[in-house]
């Protein structure tokens, strides 16, 4: 008695469907990690420099407060500074805009 063995060669259609779905969520998986890792990379740059704006503006208005020869504050949202030779700076906060003004002026009014 001669018994039959059928030898399979290559895959089935469903095989190469769910090989090929698997390696398409995969590659989506990875893409979109990618895309998520470079875009918090941009912002922790942009907070950086926004860290840094913020620390040089502190450090310029205390030194101008350290050295001013008179400092007048107007009202809570603005703050006048004379300098030693005359000048005078008028800073303004406008929270409604959320924006800092440095408005610098030839003499004291």
């Amino acid at each position: 008695m001669k018994h039959r063995t059928s030898i399979i060669q290559g895959f089935s259609l469903i095989e190469l469907l769910a090989g090929i779905s698997l390696t398409g969520m995969i590659f989506l998986g990875s893409t979109s990690l990618m895309f998520a890792l470079f875009n918090s990379n941009s912002r922790v740059k942009q907070l950086d420099i926004l860290e840094q704006t913020k620390n040089d503006l502190q450090v310029e208005l205390s030194n101008q407060v350290r050295w001013a020869k008179t400092v007048n504050i107007l009202s809570p949202q603005q703050l006048d500074i004379e300098a030693t030779n005359g000048e005078v700076i008028s800073y303004r906060c406008d929270l409604a805009a959320k924006n800092f003004l440095l408005v610098p002026t030839g003499n004291y009014y």
